[in-house]
C-alpha cells in the first residue's frame, strides 16, 4: 500500500528543564509532504496481548519538511531559524509466537529503524520528532529520550504463562541498541555519540484478562533512565494511538 501525507506539526516545548511559570515556550512548526510505501501482514490473535500468530512490517518513507523555529523568553535560542529539510525513512517489525506446551508460550519481537532525517535547530525539537522504541504501552505515553534514534535495533524475548484461556502472566524484556545516541551539547544542539556506545533495557510483568470489554491489565515496569524507572499500570480497554504524520 502507498500514499502520502500534507502535514503541519506545531510543537510547544521549553528548551531547558529550568524555567519559571513566567516563561513563554519555544515553538516549532514543521510542515510539508511525506509519501510512504508499505506492506503489512498480520495474523495476531488478539489487537493488544497477542499469544498466536505473527506479525510483520515494512515501511518506507520519503519527507520534506520546512522548519520554524521561534524561541521563548528563556533566551537560550537566540535567533528566529528557517530551514528546509528533507530525508528517507525504512522500518520493520516483526513480531512472532511459539506455543511450546499447553500452558506456556514464548515470544520473540524485532525492531530495525533506519532513517537520514537531519538535526533540527536543538536537541528537543530533534529528539522528539526522531522514531521512538516503544514496545510497552506505558512508553507510547511518555517522551522518553533515551529511546529515539535515527538509527537502532529493538529485539525482545517474550514469555506468556497460559493460567486459564482467557487470563495470562506475561513476562517481557527488550534491548534498545542505538546505532549511535544523539546527545546534547552545552549550546543545546544536538551531536552523534560514539558508535554502539549505549544501550537501555525495559521490561515488563503483567497479568491481563481478556474480558469481553477488552483486556484488564496490571503491569509492573521498568524502564531505564526513566526518572523513577518502575511503575505501576492498571487500565482496562486499549491504549489508542494515531499514526504521526512523518512516522
Amino acid at each position: 500500500m502507498s500514499g502520502f501525507n500534507l502535514y503541519r506539526n506545531n510543537d510547544r516545548y521549553y528548551i531547558t528543564r529550568q524555567f519559571s511559570e513566567n516563561d513563554t515556550t519555544d515553538q516549532t512548526s514543521l510542515e510539508g509532504v511525506s509519501a510512504y510505501l508499505f506492506f503489512e501482514r498480520n495474523t495476531l490473535n488478539k489487537k493488544f496481548y497477542a499469544d498466536e500468530g505473527t506479525f510483520f512490517e515494512f515501511r518506507t518513507r520519503f519527507t520534506t519538511a520546512e522548519e520554524y523555529t521561534r524561541p521563548g523568553n528563556t533566551k537560550i535560542l537566540a535567533d528566529t531559524i528557517k530551514e528546509n529539510h528533507q530525508w528517507f525513512q525504512l522500518l520493520m517489525k516483526y513480531e512472532n509466537y511459539f506455543k511450546t506446551v499447553k500452558w506456556y508460550t514464548a515470544g520473540i519481537y524485532v525492531e530495525m529503524n533506519f532513517s537520514g532525517m537531519p538535526f533540527l535547530s536543538n536537541y528537543v525539537n530533534t529528539k522528539s520528532q526522531m522514531p521512538a522504541f516503544a514496545p510497552i504501552p506505558e512508553m507510547q505515553t511518555l517522551f522518553l529520550e533515551s529511546y529515539r534514534a535515527n538509527n537502532y535495533m529493538g529485539l525482545g524475548l517474550k514469555n506468556i504463562f497460559n493460567i486459564t484461556k482467557d487470563f495470562d502472566l506475561r513476562l517481557e524484556g527488550y534491548v534498545f541498541q542505538p546505532f549511535q545516541e544523539i546527545l546534547q551539547k552545552t549550546n543545546h544542539k544536538p551531536t552523534y555519540g560514539d558508535a554502539f556506545n549505549k544501550r537501555y533495557l525495559c521490561g515488563t510483568v503483567n497479568a491481563v484478562y481478556q474480558s469481553p470489554v477488552g483486556p484488564i491489565s496490571l503491569a509492573v515496569n521498568y524502564i531505564e533512565e526513566k526518572e523513577k524507572p518502575v511503575s505501576i499500570i492498571f487500565h482496562i480497554g486499549y491504549f489508542l494511538f494515531n499514526r504521526r504524520s512523518i512516522q
